[in-house]
């Protein structure tokens, strides 16, 4: 669908949870055989940060909330999750935001 809304212009973004390394691959390819960009953005927190988030979310439940995320869903994701290498980030124009103090 992302590559079918560029025939009108209009840009996509998928915010997805992808968990090894080779889902943004996968999920970049037909982007890719669109003639078209795919960047991905990496959010390179510690893991403590990244169940906060996921807490937020579950009390916030926005618009586009599904479920809650328990402690032990999130610990099973977390535990099979594989972070980008430097090749991947620079076949996908990668974007590595960090940890920053407040």
């Amino acid at each position: 669908m992302a590559v079918q809304l560029t025939q009108y212009g209009v840009p996509s973004t998928l915010n997805l949870g992808l968990t090894t390394k080779d889902h943004p691959t996968k999920f970049a390819k037909p982007a890719k055989e669109a003639d078209l960009t795919a960047q991905l953005h990496f959010l390179d927190l510690p893991r403590d940060d990244r169940w906060k988030r996921v807490q937020q979310r579950n009390k916030k439940k926005g618009s586009t909330f599904q479920l809650v995320f328990d402690r032990e869903m999130f610990n099973f994701v977390e535990d099979m999750w594989e972070p980008p290498d430097d090749a991947e980030m620079a076949a996908l124009n990668g974007v590595r935001v960090t940890h920053q103090e407040k």
